[in-house]
């Protein structure tokens, strides 16, 4: 399956989101802190937060998005290959060597 990570700015802040593709008809979405950005370059595993899925058109959209919500601009493309589910409020991802690594965060009490 393939992947996208967008880098989303908006009058508020920015932030990353991580778009994945599955064998539904719209992409499981999580997105993580801008500064954690670097971290995840660096191979460092991460965690990111589950948003509402989006279309599958983010899978490959850069530009403006309606109605002054910002702009995106695509980061870093790929496959994944997990058994991530859109019930996973939380993950955690790596990369190694191009490949992203995904698993469920174990959540805090």
């Amino acid at each position: 399956m393939r992947y996208t990570i967008s880098y989303h700015n908006t009058e508020i802040g920015d932030h990353f989101d991580l778009f994945l593709e599955n064998s539904g008809d719209s992409l499981y979405t999580y997105e993580f802190r801008t500064e954690l950005f670097l971290n995840f370059l660096r191979g460092e595993e991460i965690s990111a937060s589950k948003k509402e899925n989006h279309r599958l058109k983010y899978l490959d959209f850069e530009g403006d998005i309606s109605d002054g919500r910002g702009f995106v601009k695509i980061v870093e493309k790929g496959e994944y290959w997990s058994q991530i589910s859109e019930n996973f409020k939380k993950i955690c991802i790596q990369r190694k060597k191009f490949e992203l690594f995904l698993r469920v965060c174990a959540e805090k009490n």
